[in-house]
């Protein structure tokens, strides 16, 4: 490992630049501007006076947007390259160590500069005193973990009351801060929350660089009935019927005080029905000249079907109502027809309809 010492700065170089050194968020003097095209520089520990490895130095523009950005090498040594003139920030962090203090940099065409960075392990920012009632600033940027875009809107809350928004670059600041321990949360929309604590201590600031991942947003289940017309239709026609009494009807309700007997134990309970043999549901009234005792015609669902077998097989803890007309001279229009002189038996179940139906009916006899 290379020493402080064995970093030598060409003596030509050295009239015309300013060497700042960096005490991480310790720093007691203003920040000292740097005239540069071209800046390099050394990265050391505080304490052990030995090169940083892997160091972000930064420089950033004055809406805090990177300019140039280079890690520190094996032997602490970072180098950044510009065009043109102007003002910028430099900046320095690394892992375990306490955020870097801003330094104003003016940049000039065609001279180099150099600068030692200096910073102080966090572990030693408690060993340090500041001055009671002091403040600094603190600031920083919010980008994208995956894409290292800036995330603008993010709230950063700090301890738990005071709130900055980061602007279109991600940017954000606490213009004066009290020394000492603080909370941070970051949160916004679709990323990850991001909790973590700041040792503040008297001096320019401290940069935050903050990164924050995607999270799904997880919602609850949307969903949507959707029926044919002709649906829309039939059940629209019984609402009108079931709203006005118009018709014999067993509701769900009553299939479950009885216990959700068989189909043929809950079509007997229509007014004028008799069972023929047991298992054919028939209206008192309803003969066919030369044929005797005649069959009513059945639906399922307002669909029609050919015989009692093609409803007495649903589940009767499926249905939602049971209607019933003895003759043809009762029967609603939507059920009318040549075969429907023998009376007509409709029965209507919640899966079929696609929707809580019963509810539906219990909510349109009441007048819903």
């Amino acid at each position: 490992m290379m020493s402080m010492e064995s970093w030598q700065i060409d003596p030509q170089r050295v009239q015309r630049s300013v060497v700042c050194i960096i005490m991480l968020s310790l720093a007691r003097l203003s920040p000292c501007p740097v005239s540069a095209q071209v800046v390099r520089g050394l990265v050391f520990d505080s304490q052990s006076r030995g090169p940083i490895e892997g160091a972000i130095v930064s420089l950033l523009s004055a809406e805090m947007t990177v300019l140039d950005e280079v890690r520190s090498g094996r032997d602490g040594r970072f180098e950044l390259r510009l065009r043109g003139d102007g003002t910028a920030t430099l900046l320095a962090r690394a892992s375990g160590y306490l955020s870097s203090s801003p330094v104003a940099v003016a940049l000039r065409e065609s001279q180099d500069e150099s600068a030692l960075l200096e910073l102080v392990p966090a572990s030693r920012a408690a060993d340090v005193p500041d001055p009671a009632g002091s403040t600094s600033p603190v600031f920083g940027r919010v980008l994208d973990d995956l894409s290292g875009a800036p995330i603008p809107g993010t709230r950063i809350i700090l301890d738990g009351t005071d709130v900055a928004v980061a602007g279109s670059t991600g940017v954000f600041e606490f213009s004066s801060v009290p020394v000492g321990r603080h909370s941070i949360r970051v949160e916004q929309l679709g990323y990850e929350v991001l909790d973590t604590d700041i040792t503040l201590v008297e001096g320019p600031g401290i940069f935050l660089d903050v990164t924050l991942g995607v999270r799904p947003i997880e919602l609850d289940p949307i969903v949507v009935f959707a029926l044919p017309r002709r649906g829309l239709i039939d059940l629209y026609d019984l609402r009108h019927r079931v709203r006005l009494g118009f018709g014999s009807f067993v509701t769900a309700e009553e299939i479950s005080v009885r216990g959700s007997p068989p189909m043929s134990s809950l079509v007997r309970t229509l007014p004028s029905i008799r069972m023929i043999g047991g298992t054919q549901p028939v209206f008192r009234d309803a003969f066919s000249f030369g044929q005797g005792w005649c069959s009513p015609t059945f639906y399922l669902d307002g669909m029609k079907v050919g015989s009692f077998d093609g409803i007495k097989r649903v589940e009767t803890m499926d249905v939602a109502l049971i209607e019933g007309y003895a003759g043809a001279a009762s029967v609603p229009g939507e059920f009318s027809g040549s075969d429907a002189r023998c009376g007509v038996i409709a029965v209507w179940t919640d899966r079929g309809a696609g929707l809580p139906l019963s509810s539906l009916i219990e909510a349109w006899k009441k007048g819903g």
